[in-house]
């Protein structure tokens, strides 16, 4: 078994699963015709069945030890069981919330990135980056708490306007980005930014 799993073709195949299943689950959309529906159920079925097979292959090929130790492996796993606990809950109960699980299957495209190095090394730069904008980023938010904080202070019930638009004093309507409760006020400062 380690030969097999060990190829290039059976890598090959699998990442080519993951692409499919990452399109045909693109395809699903609101008001599907019965067809489609139960064309992606069947779909789901088959790449299920594909991901189970590689998971056993995988543990009988290189050994339950090795295949945790990878976590790479432990990673597909967890999606495999995620996988047969959504079939289960819509096979036995016909739960449709429980569909939303098959979206957990779409991080198995984060595989790729063991095999693309341009996509690893476009991700590991993307991964510094954050590291690196992340103080950045908690400047900025204390930016618009401040900002957020006087423009309450200042504006306060200070923009209200009549049924045609017109300023008034009292009694008028606030527009929808105002600084009348500090939600909104920190929503107008992200909004003006």
């Amino acid at each position: 078994m380690r030969p097999i799993v060990e190829d290039d073709w059976f890598t090959a195949f699998i990442m080519g699963a993951i692409i499919s299943n990452t399109i045909i689950m693109a395809t699903e959309q609101v008001d599907m015709s019965k067809r489609h529906a139960q064309a992606l159920e069947q779909a789901n079925y088959f790449f299920v069945s594909v991901f189970i097979l590689e998971m056993v292959l995988k543990i009988l090929g290189i050994g339950l030890t090795q295949y945790l130790n990878n976590p790479a492996n432990i990673f597909d796993g967890v999606l495999v069981l995620i996988s047969i606990a959504e079939l289960a809950l819509l096979t036995n109960f016909d739960l449709e919330g429980f569909s939303v699980l098959r979206g957990f299957r779409i991080f198995r495209i984060l595989k790729l990135a063991q095999q693309w190095n341009s996509l690893k090394n476009l991700l590991s730069t993307l991964i510094s980056a954050i590291k690196d904008i992340s103080n950045l980023a908690f400047i900025f938010f204390i930016w618009l708490f401040v900002t957020s904080m006087l423009g309450a202070a200042l504006f306060t019930d200070k923009f209200q306007f009549d049924e045609e638009g017109n300023p008034v004093k009292s009694q008028g309507v606030s527009p929808r980005n105002n600084f009348d409760s500090m939600t909104s006020a920190f929503t107008a400062m992200f909004i003006v930014v």
